[in-house]
């Protein structure tokens, strides 16, 4: 079981990223109309699923619906693919997962704290980004945390990267439309989105340090 899941994940990344399958995926969601968001959650679970870093769809989110919306169906779609995620690592491949974390001294020592702490520490790592996401998402599956919770708390953790993600791929659309003359911009509008932007970043930055420090706290780092 474990050789066939590194394979088929393997297989999918691969897929992904030598077909130009992404772009395909984005031009179907760009023609789809009404559809176009629900086929971009969709794509966005599968993602997770399947280990694609999680910041390609939510720059394309930015620029496909703009910042605040494509802001919002990245926290939704991180969410759904990451609780589809963390059933998988509790039923269909607990065993793998918690034979592939064996003897890591830094899942021990995170799992131990979240015993005592609960979803704090899940929260904690969500905006420290002390792990991948997508491995993240198995391992608490195999922890006690209940579903809906990790659920609610990985959606809050993923806000403030998915809304970096999502203004980057707004700002990249919109300096697109201006090279094309679509969309004229007064110099001031835009050191506004720019400031915007450099505002964003520094807040992301302090939320993750503060959550490094609380980790280190809790003797996890």
């Amino acid at each position: 079981m474990q050789g066939a899941m590194i394979l088929g994940v393997g297989a999918v990344a691969w897929f992904v990223y030598r077909s130009g399958a992404l772009g395909r995926i984005l031009i179907m969601i760009e023609k789809a109309g009404f559809w176009g968001p629900f086929i971009f959650l969709g794509a966005y679970a599968l993602a997770c699923i399947f280990f694609v870093p999680f910041g390609i769809f939510s720059f394309s989110g930015g620029m496909l619906f703009g910042f605040w919306r494509g802001s919002a169906l990245s926290v939704l779609g991180n969410g759904l693919g990451s609780v589809a995620a963390f059933w998988i690592g509790r039923y269909l491949a607990r065993r793998w997962v918690e034979r592939a974390l064996a003897g890591n001294a830094f899942f021990k020592r995170f799992f131990g704290a979240l015993e005592q702490k609960g979803w704090k520490m899940v929260l904690l790592a969500r905006l420290s980004h002390v792990f991948p996401f997508s491995v993240g998402n198995y391992a608490f599956g195999t922890t006690r945390i209940p579903g809906w919770q990790y659920g609610a708390v990985t959606a809050l953790g993923t806000i403030p990267s998915a809304m970096i993600f999502a203004y980057l791929g707004a700002l990249t659309g919109h300096i697109s439309l201006h090279h094309h003359g679509a969309w004229p911009k007064m110099p001031a509008e835009w050191a506004a989105i720019i400031l915007g932007f450099v505002a964003t970043v520094a807040l992301f930055l302090f939320v993750r340090r503060m959550a490094r420090k609380a980790l280190i706290k809790s003797a996890v780092l």
